[in-house]
């Protein structure tokens, strides 16, 4: 029962921080302008966002089942695919739980052995989640990392922007973080023995490591690798889908002020929506409902540091693309859902 308790407290309090994210977001936006600017957007460019959105999941059910192939090879592709985007609409509702969700998914679909067991039992097949999930951070750090290598001048406002002393000595405070990571990391590995805290810790940074090692001597790595790569230019050409959505509103139909705004976006191109894709990709670590709040917080302030945008058109390019891909997902889990019952019926 008490762990019952903790489960409820967790999800009470992700949900309240996703309410209060989202107030912070819209507390100034302009009812008004907002929904004109949200009429006159080219919506098809949203649709194509969620396409994209639709195959960014179906290449995660093919390179999920690539790692699965070893322990049940008779795993298609669409049962991991349509695991996948049930995932998605249960972590809509429980943080986290959506890794949870595919693999039970795919172990009940599993063959069985002749020992009289499922070929891929849950806790082999969460083992390739987990691998999955580590290689993701790991591929996301050093994508950040080649961000920051080359696109420091660009970025440097948004970091500013997150130091609350207005940016002063903003370098030096990365620095120091970057130090305070490694020797983070440094002990946890000296005191894994002597702290249940640290030991957990320690097991977590080392299980992405061999996470990283196991997707790299695998069969199969450069396919895996590539992928990854598809995953994640679904990921970017979902954003400049917005982008572009955005860019195609004619000013003459909006108030002046916000038409002048709009116009502004006509400079932005792929190498933008690549750092906006980014920033988006990090308010992930936040754990909310569905991403709700802090994908709207992240993206609208990375628009108004980075390009100057304002909160009325930053806090809009978060909302088409957020909720069109929440949209996207509820339908495509739906669809899966639907498919599954007809295989069950057959």
């Amino acid at each position: 029962m008490p762990s019952q308790r903790s489960k409820t407290l967790n999800y009470i309090l992700s949900a309240a921080l996703a309410a209060i994210l989202l107030y912070f977001s819209f507390r100034n936006v302009q009812w008004g302008d907002f929904m004109s600017a949200l009429r006159h957007c080219n919506w098809w460019f949203v649709v194509l966002a969620m396409v994209f959105g639709a195959l960014s999941f179906w290449l995660r059910g093919w390179r999920w089942r690539l790692l699965l192939h070893s322990l049940d090879s008779t795993t298609s592709t669409l049962s991991c695919a349509d695991g996948v985007y049930i995932g998605n609409v249960a972590s809509m509702v429980i943080p986290r739980s959506g890794d949870v969700v595919r693999c039970f998914y795919v172990t009940a679909r599993s063959a069985v052995g002749v020992d009289g067991k499922k070929k891929a039992s849950f806790d082999k097949v969460f083992g390739t989640v987990v691998l999955e999930r580590a290689w993701d951070i790991f591929f996301l750090g050093v994508v950040f990392l080649g961000m920051v290598a080359f696109m420091w001048n660009r970025i440097a406002s948004f970091f500013m922007d997150l130091v609350p002393s207005g940016g002063r000595g903003v370098s030096w405070v990365l620095i120091l973080l970057a130090l305070a990571g490694v020797l983070f990391i440094v002990m946890s590995y000296v005191l894994r023995d002597k702290s249940k805290v640290m030991g957990k810790i320690w097991s977590f940074i080392y299980g992405i490591w061999e996470g990283v090692l196991s997707a790299v001597r695998m069969d199969g790595k450069w396919l895996f690798l590539l992928q990854t790569v598809l995953i994640w230019g679904c990921f970017w050409l979902q954003a400049a889908c917005i982008l572009w959505s955005l860019q195609g509103i004619d000013p003459s139909h909006l108030d002046p002020a916000l038409g002048g705004a709009i116009a502004s976006l006509g400079s932005l191109g792929m190498d933008d929506a690549f750092l906006i894709m980014m920033a988006g990709s990090f308010s992930g670590l936040v754990p909310v409902p569905g991403g709700f709040g802090a994908y709207h917080y992240v993206v609208s302030l990375a628009l108004t540091s980075l390009y100057g945008v304002p909160q009325d058109i930053g806090i809009l390019f978060a909302t088409l693309s957020h909720e069109s891909q929440t949209l996207m997902q509820i339908v495509a889990g739906g669809v899966a859902y639907v498919i599954e019952t007809l295989r069950k019926k057959n």
